[in-house]
């Protein structure tokens, strides 16, 4: 008996010198590669940086990259912003901007984002931008994603923490980072957070559009009209939180209503109705200014032809919309015309001046008038040829 005890005695400090020595291997490897920069260490090797970060842990990235640095201007938002809002466009002439936006992002999480950056960092200025539909709509893309494995997360604490450190996931992006090393294959995002490398969407864009229009996904926002949608109370209640927090914390900031192309929403049974797409939304924000007047909004939400590219319908396997990956994503030399306008620099692109609109009480009313009449003119005039051919693929004839 005593010699049989012996034996399970040393085999379980086997067992758990093994399990010990695993844990300092994979503790060792996570904090010298740090895959999410979220464990930023002496030791750690900087010749991985281009290739940190991952879309599947991607709050987790950003929220590493907002450890990594010091950052004074956090550009905060869905993909648009992460994909078309440059930290490193020379007209900031400073190296402290970060881009914090995250895919599907809306505002359960960007206003947690928002409030990590104003809290963390010697905050100067916060650009926030809402989805059109987000203010109005249940859906909540938290546990979709992972938010709540991220620092970002309010309910994130010391298990998070070691998880960084010794847990699988972190190693598993560990040794992903070095064979993206190994291969000089960029990270998908880069060290100030932007998009590095172009998302692959097929060969065809039309096919790709077509797509996202005839399949209903749960983080749908669409109802343009949505008169019968109520404000969603909580989203709003996090929002003028986070614009308290600025205030206290005498961070400046901008909210911008994100650009749509105009088909998007885009609904033939609109015709002639007087709809003004998004209208509850816009007066909502525009009602926020009264008690936050020192935040600034911008509106490029419209149907300013840039808004209204038609469609490569005449070419439809190599044929592109020139200033759009798809419906909802514009590229980024339309992002950096929004920037310029929100921070007022040297326009590139004069052209455009009227792709946005500074908000408030005293324009709403002519605004919401003007978007109206675009809207209708769209359905239409300009987008009338693009909207048939959505109407078919919705029917299922085609787009015919």
């Amino acid at each position: 008996m005593k010699a049989t005890s012996r034996q399970t005695q040393r085999y379980a400090r086997l067992v758990i010198g093994l399990a010990g020595l695993c844990l300092v291997v994979v503790g060792v490897v996570n904090t010298r590669v740090n895959p999410w920069r979220i464990t930023p260490a002496p030791w750690q090797n900087e010749g991985y940086d281009p290739y940190r970060g991952e879309a599947e842990h991607l709050r987790t990235t950003k929220a590493g990259i907002l450890r990594s640095g010091e950052w004074r201007i956090a550009l905060v938002g869905s993909s648009r912003v992460a994909n078309a809002f440059d930290p490193d466009f020379p007209a900031w002439n400073r190296d402290d901007v970060v881009n914090l936006g995250c895919n599907a992002a809306f505002l359960n999480e960007t206003t947690a984002i928002g409030k990590y950056f104003v809290e963390h960092e010697e905050a100067q200025l916060l650009i926030l931008g809402i989805d059109p539909g987000d203010l109005t709509s249940k859906v909540d893309t938290r546990p979709l994603f992972d938010f709540e494995g991220s620092p970002f997360s309010p309910n994130g604490g010391m298990d998070n923490e070691l998880r960084y450190v010794f847990g699988l996931s972190t190693f598993e992006a560990s040794l992903a980072t070095v064979k993206r090393s190994g291969r000089k294959q960029l990270a998908e995002y880069g060290p100030k957070g932007m998009r590095q490398v172009p998302k692959e969407q097929g060969k065809s864009q039309l096919k790709f559009i077509e797509k996202t229009i005839t399949t209903k996904t749960e983080l749908e926002t669409t109802d343009a009209a949505g008169p019968e949608r109520p404000l969603n109370e909580g989203k709003l209640k996090k929002l003028k939180a986070l614009l308290e927090e600025c205030r206290v914390r005498k961070c400046r900031v901008i909210l911008f209503f994100h650009s749509n192309h105009a088909l998007m929403h885009a609904e033939a049974k609109h015709i002639g109705e007087g709809v003004i797409p998004f209208e509850k939304e816009r007066r909502e924000l525009v009602k926020l200014l009264e008690d936050f007047p020192e935040v600034t909004l911008w509106d490029f939400c419209n149907y300013h032809p840039l808004n209204c590219e038609p469609l490569p319908l005449d070419d439809q396997k190599a044929g592109r919309i020139t200033h759009w990956n798809d419906l909802g994503h514009f590229t980024p030399e339309v992002g950096t015309q929004m920037l310029a306008l929100m921070m007022e620099w040297q326009l590139p692109n004069p052209e455009w001046q009227q792709i946005g609109k500074k908000l408030n009480r005293g324009n709403l009313e002519f605004y919401l008038a003007e978007v109206g009449e675009g809207y209708q003119r769209y359905l239409t005039q300009d987008g009338k040829r693009d909207l048939e051919w959505k109407e078919g693929l919705k029917a299922g004839t085609g787009g015919k």
